[in-house]
Parts: C-alpha cells; structure tokens; sequence
C-alpha cells in the first residue's frame, strides 16, 4: 500500500512538471519566431518527443543492468542485493533525477509579458 500511495504522489509531481516543459516548448517557440520569422513548432516538438523516448529506452536499459547486477532471477525470492537494487531503481535514481530536473526549472527564465507588448 506504502508504495502505491508514494507512487500516485511521485506521478502528481512528475504531472506538474510535465505541464511545465509543454509550456516551456511554446515559449521557445515564441522565442524562435520572433528571432527567425518562421514557425519552428513541428521540429521543437519532434525533438522533445525524440528526448522523451531517448530517456525512456535509457531509462529501460538503466533498470535491466542494475537488475541483471544484483543477480535477478524471474520467479526466485529476493536477496538482498536484488531488493536493493529495487529500491535504487525506484526511489533513489528517480529522486535524484527528480532534484536534478527542479534545479534545471530553477534556472528557466520567467518572463510575463502581456499579449501584444512582445
């Protein structure tokens, strides 16, 4: 149950800050247009998307090596280094992804303008 209810937090906070990158997307969007005079959104958007899956397949790959390290085996009882493994690929490489990705937000430059006063 522990786990199900960090997990449902975890995806609140990743929620929020997915939010926060698409929105990030239409400024360096806005951003390219006014420096360009063209209309970029088709290539930013399919480079984040490419991003994403990029950190998707490693993030798949990170979790079999550290699994196949602990010396996993599909249907035997944990062991020790296999349940520390787990805990790693679960709380402590997302937790730290998590703080690294906070102080990368930190740094994104918040500009209000009101519309028409570009």
């Amino acid at each position: 149950p522990l786990v199900y209810l960090c997990s449902a937090l975890a995806s609140l906070g990743w929620a929020v800050a997915t939010g926060n990158i698409f929105v990030m997307i239409s400024d360096v969007s806005d951003l390219a247009e006014r420096q360009s005079g063209r209309r970029l959104d088709g290539f930013i958007t399919a480079t984040l998307i490419f991003a994403m899956k990029t950190g998707t397949a490693l993030a798949g790959l990170t979790l079999s090596l550290f699994m196949k390290k602990s010396a996993f085996t599909a249907g035997a009882s944990a062991s020790p280094a296999v349940e520390r493994a787990i805990l790693v690929n679960y709380l402590w490489i997302p937790l730290a992804v998590s703080v690294v990705v906070i102080l990368c937000m930190q740094m994104y430059p918040e500009q209000r303008t009101e519309k028409g006063n570009s």
